[in-house]
């Protein structure tokens, strides 16, 4: 079995692709509690899909992995709140990266909400190439597609996926065939069945 630092990077970069703590556990050879004990460290926040982030996955990585090196042991913790510790790591974490704290508190929340992300960045990039190319505005682009802001805003980011009837919808609106539409999520299982031949 690998490292107790080890199985903690594996932890991190396979919540990140958004897989399920039963399924790290499983990959890791470890305890489900082992993993929730890694991820209780993290801030526990809602609605992370409003908070637009342009931070690569290589930085969110590494910007976690920072956060949790940070961590102070339990006997500090104990001194203060949680919610005390957890915002001053915050402040210290968007200074050292020199970002907003919602950016910070948004990668760190992706790990403990309930809406792991699909897929590794980018989720669907043809879309929003056509986006820009159309210059339409979410709103606009959500009601024709018969989708809330939020909705629409939640699948492009990679919170949920993204049904067949929408992307049909979404086909029939900006003229893109579905294989275009789905191209990112296709190369990841592309990749993903790659790493396990």
């Amino acid at each position: 079995m690998a490292n107790s630092g080890d199985n903690i990077q594996q932890i991190i970069r396979k919540r990140l692709l958004g897989l399920p703590v039963a399924t790290i556990a499983k990959e890791q050879g470890v305890s489900k509690t082992y993993v929730y004990n890694v991820l209780n460290k993290l801030p526990k926040g809602e609605s992370v899909a409003r908070l637009d982030t342009t931070i690569s996955p290589d930085t969110e990585f590494r910007l976690i992995m920072d956060y949790l090196h940070c961590y102070p042991p339990a006997q500090v913790v104990r001194e203060h709140t949680k919610e005390f510790v957890e915002n001053e790591l915050i402040k210290a974490i968007a200074e050292q990266y020199k970002i907003g704290t919602n950016e910070v508190s948004m990668v760190l929340y992706r790990l403990t909400s309930l809406h792991p992300p699909v897929c590794k960045f980018p989720y669907y990039s043809n879309i929003e190439r056509w986006k820009t190319r159309e210059i339409i505005s979410f709103r606009d682009f959500a009601g024709s597609v018969g989708l809330t802001v939020q909705e629409l805003k939640e699948i492009l980011q990679g919170w949920k996926h993204m049904p067949l009837n929408t992307a049909k919808k979404i086909r029939d609106f900006t003229g893109l065939t579905l294989y275009e539409i789905y191209f990112d999520l296709l190369e990841c299982d592309r990749e993903e069945r790659g790493r396990r031949a």
